[in-house]
């Protein structure tokens, strides 16, 4: 992930549980600024008013994603299973992304602590 270019981070629980809470914020901070937008475009009604007053930090195509999203005219709204679904397959990734992760720091572990014993046994056996 991002942080560990910027921060130094040891590996085992504190790992993990930097990772919680870098995921964490990153939703919690989503979801302010998803709140944000959604007062600031139902505050206009049509969605030419919408895409004329747009917010700094949204240009481009982003921001016509985001008018539609907000537009009380949506074509096909997800219904509870749909919206369901959709997140347990985010959930699903990250998942699947931390346990590849962990699989892989495993691995690592596992090759550091073979070739440990190995220089150990070498060692051992050329004092005997």
């Amino acid at each position: 992930m991002w942080y560990k270019d910027k921060f130094e981070v040891c590996g085992g629980p504190q790992e993990h549980k930097l990772q919680g809470f870098v995921i964490s914020t990153t939703q919690r901070l989503f979801r302010a600024w998803k709140a944000r937008l959604h007062v600031l475009y139902s505050s206009y009604s049509t969605d030419e008013d919408r895409l004329s007053h747009r917010p700094m930090d949204i240009e481009g195509q982003l921001q016509q994603l985001v008018v539609e999203q907000q537009s009380e005219e949506v074509k096909h709204p997800m219904n509870r299973d749909e919206i369901l679904s959709s997140v347990l397959e985010m959930h699903d990734d990250i998942r699947l992304e931390m346990q590849a992760d962990m699989d892989r720091k495993l691995e690592e572990e596992c090759e550091q602590l073979a070739a440990n014993l190995k220089r150990n046994m070498e060692e051992y056996l050329s004092k005997n």
